[in-house]
């Protein structure tokens, strides 16, 4: 018991003799790390709610690939992000190089995302009319016309409609829009919402992986400026064998 006493004092006192260390060039960093992943968490939660909302609006349309594809990498970035904060925090070396790896592998999966969400908002009009034409029932159509106020997917009177009358009444003496272009319009603007959003965390995780990198350097400069220090925990395994690999050259 008086030995892990003495092991959390140790630990603690070379928490405090990295922080000296490390100094005012890596508090900065630390700093910058703490706030940019904190953004991002932010940023993949509101990701992750566009895709559920997303998924939820089109999933009679048959179109939730995009929606929980968008799902899945708004978790990843808080996952990672929150890893950020923790190696950042704690001035650990190993959790840093970690994050650094993830980040640049998320930011290869963003890249293909972002192409994938502007090459189907350019044929964003081919794919929901097919959609409205072979996956939507009548029900379903009626719904979108009420919702829209609008009848007929680009012609009035819907002439694919033959089994169900449109839902939507318009006023006396006028004719109603047809509904692809409302529809269009609105899936388009979502995308490119979308698309803003993952250049928008891409820039800026560009800048995190820039500032990982540094403090990685950084962290690992101080542990071997001098023999005093003592290594926290999970950097032992590290640096042991940093040294032990450095002596067996030696003796060679």
């Amino acid at each position: 018991e008086e030995s892990k006493k003495k092991a959390r004092r140790k630990q603690e006192e070379s928490k405090q003799e990295m922080g000296r260390r490390v100094g005012c060039c890596g508090a900065t960093m630390g700093m910058v790390l703490v706030l940019l992943n904190s953004c991002f968490v932010l940023a993949g939660l509101c990701i992750a709610a566009g895709g559920i909302y997303l998924s939820v609006r089109l999933w009679d349309w048959a179109l939730v690939i995009v929606p929980l594809c968008l799902f899945a990498l708004g978790l990843l970035v808080v996952v990672v992000s929150l890893l950020g904060c923790m190696g950042a925090l704690r001035k650990s070396r190993c959790l840093l190089c970690t994050y650094f790896i993830l980040i640049a592998l998320l930011l290869v999966g963003q890249g293909f995302a972002l192409t994938g969400v502007f090459v189907v908002r350019s044929d964003a009009s081919k794919v929901l009319a097919d959609a409205w034409d072979n996956h939507l029932s009548c029900d379903d159509k009626n719904a979108v016309e009420t919702e829209f106020s609008c009848c007929g997917w680009d012609s009035y009177p819907p002439q694919e409609m033959s089994d169900c009358k449109c839902s939507y009444s318009p006023p006396p003496l006028k004719t109603p829009p047809t509904c692809e272009s409302l529809v269009v319009s609105e899936f388009q603007s979502g995308l490119l919402v979308s698309g803003i959003v993952l250049i928008v965390l891409i820039v800026a995780q560009l800048v995190g992986l820039f500032a990982s990198f540094c403090m990685c350097n950084l962290i690992r400069e101080t542990y071997y400026s001098g023999k005093d220090y003592v290594p926290l925990a999970d950097e032992q395994i590290v640096i042991t064998s940093h040294h032990s690999h450095h002596s067996h050259h030696s003796e060679a």
